[in-house]
């Protein structure tokens, strides 16, 4: 009985809150918590505003590490791509022109050998 009391005296503190509200702003949504028990004590000695800012306060610091952790993680996946690419790069290059080498000097002497056997066609 005293909870519901207490509701109503900061029922009022909720209009007041509400009504301060210009036409074109977002009004504030109610949602309702579960709170563990270890916890009831300590939100019951809260009063609207104490919890009203206590949650507020809550969820801001909550998606600022979230979107903190996010970023570094993003920044770390990045940086791997990069590096990855790289060092594919610094090693793909030079094998890429090792076997170009190879392949000319294959057919260079495969030219070199039907130049040799024409040549015999011809003189016999």
């Amino acid at each position: 009985m005293e909870k519901l009391a207490e509701y109503f005296k900061n029922f009022e503190k909720q209009k007041t809150y509400l009504g301060n509200i210009q036409e074109n702003e977002e009004k504030p949504k109610k949602f309702v918590f579960q709170i563990y028990p270890e916890n009831i004590d300590y939100v019951d000695s809260l009063s609207y505003e104490e919890k009203h800012d206590l949650i507020n306060q809550l969820l801001t610091n909550y998606r600022e590490g979230f979107y903190t952790e996010d970023n570094s993680e993003t920044k770390t996946q990045k940086l791997t791509k990069t590096l990855t690419v790289i060092i594919i790069l610094l090693i793909a290059i030079p094998v890429l022109l090792f076997f170009l080498n190879i392949s000319l000097d294959m057919t260079k002497n495969n030219y070199r050998i039907f130049q040799g056997n024409f040549e015999k066609l011809f003189r016999y």
